[in-house]
């Protein structure tokens, strides 16, 4: 998050304000909460998508030359894309594989499935997209495999769309993906 910067003077019309807190982005930060503007608090999130290669004709990174982040399915799938924001990472999971491609939500999900001339997948079931710039794509081989997944945040993704909550988990994930280019 940016740095905001204050006078001394400020900071103590602040604190006369705003006595319970210790620092000046604190009380800075609660104006802009007060002012309706808490959105901009927020961090990035980070989430991992899985491919749902299994389910797929081929190995799943249709994805990245699409630009895009998919699930199948009933809606319930389609809405679970509906947690990415424009800004989150997103990284592609692949089952058995691991983290294969990290990249930055363009476009939130509009609520629909895709026309079936826009699928990437041309299945019978829903297909559900949410546009994302790819920064980051790894070959099979060079993914990060579950077991490094393990190593580097203690864990690895279990769910079509999971977010990574830990802050410190986001940053490491984010740090693996850039050590491997």
């Amino acid at each position: 998050m940016p740095t905001l910067r204050i006078s001394e003077k400020t900071k103590e019309a602040l604190g006369e304000i705003f006595p319970a807190f210790n620092t000046g982005d604190d009380m800075v930060q609660e104006l802009i909460k007060e002012a309706g503007y808490e959105d901009l608090l927020e961090e990035e999130k980070c989430f991992f998508v899985n491919s749902n290669k299994p389910h797929l004709p081929d190995d799943g990174t249709k994805i990245y030359k699409n630009d895009v982040v998919i699930t199948h399915g009933p809606k319930k799938y389609g809405e679970k894309l509906g947690r990415l924001q424009k800004g989150d990472y997103v990284i592609s999971y692949i089952t058995g594989i691991g983290a294969r491609a990290l990249g930055k939500v363009k476009k939130e999900w509009n609520g629909n499935a895709v026309e079936d001339r826009e699928q990437i997948y041309e299945q019978e079931n829903n297909e559900y997209q949410v546009k994302v710039n790819w920064k980051i794509i790894l070959t099979e081989e060079e993914s990060l495999s579950p077991q490094e997944l393990r190593e580097t945040i203690g864990w690895k993704p279990s769910q079509a769309v999971q977010k990574i909550s830990n802050e410190k988990e986001k940053e490491k994930i984010i740090k693996a993906f850039k050590n491997k280019i």
